[in-house]
């Protein structure tokens, strides 16, 4: 048999007196939404030992838990939700189609004899639209083959207007680029471009930069033990 997990220390009893309960945080939690000052012993509070780290640690995880199942449990309302519009309305929705097509029929043989372009009934209404000259369209599915013809046959005025190639970026591309980074005056690393790599050089607009060595925490509780 395999080795029975253990279970997990309550998180009360990772630390002798626990900085502050659940019910402070929730007022600390309220004030900040509000706007307004936050107990210093929560504002300020920093984890200094193990011990707390893993009070902090066990939070997390009972939290994420709940949230977990919380999520789950709306997703199987939403599925039992969804599941008995499905049974209400399917039935509905197939009489429906079925009256709409003699009625939009109606609709289309009442325009012919009296030239209304509508037809008004006492519990609605059928409008017909008729196209005065053929409009042409491109097949989605045939679009590749379109671009081509346009190419090879369009003068280069109405290709431009025709068909409009949306750009893409290739950041690995870009890194090939004579660029550098530079200290802004408000702390802020900017990336400048030059053609030759020694002159001229020009901010890049719309990028940023990863400086090396930058820690980057990522808190991930243990949700199995």
């Amino acid at each position: 048999m395999p080795p029975r997990q253990a279970t997990p220390i309550p998180a009360a009893l990772a630390v002798e007196i626990e900085p502050f309960g659940d019910d402070e945080l929730d007022e600390a939690i309220d004030a900040i939404w509000a706007g307004q000052e936050v107990p210093a012993k929560i504002g300020n509070f920093e984890l200094t030992d193990d011990a707390r780290a893993e009070w902090a640690m066990r939070k997390v995880a009972d939290w994420q838990l709940r949230v977990n199942e919380i999520n789950m449990q709306a997703e199987e309302w939403k599925l039992r939700i969804e599941q008995h519009r499905i049974e209400q309305t399917r039935r509905l929705e197939a009489r429906i189609a079925v009256f709409e097509i003699p009625l939009a029929q109606y609709g289309i043989n009442h325009r012919l004899r009296t030239k209304e372009a509508t037809t008004t009934l006492p519990s609605g209404k059928i409008k017909t639209t008729q196209s005065k000259t053929a409009t042409v369209f491109i097949d989605s599915d045939r679009e590749a083959q379109f671009v081509k013809w346009a190419q090879a046959h369009l003068p280069e005025e109405q290709l431009d207007v025709v068909v409009k190639f949306t750009p893409k970026t290739y950041v690995s591309e870009l890194r090939k680029l004579k660029l550098r980074v530079v200290d802004a005056p408000d702390g802020e690393h900017v990336v400048e471009w030059s053609p030759d790599g020694e002159k001229d050089w020009t901010k890049v607009e719309g990028v940023y930069v990863e400086i090396p060595g930058k820690i980057k925490p990522t808190v991930t509780p243990d949700l199995h033990r």
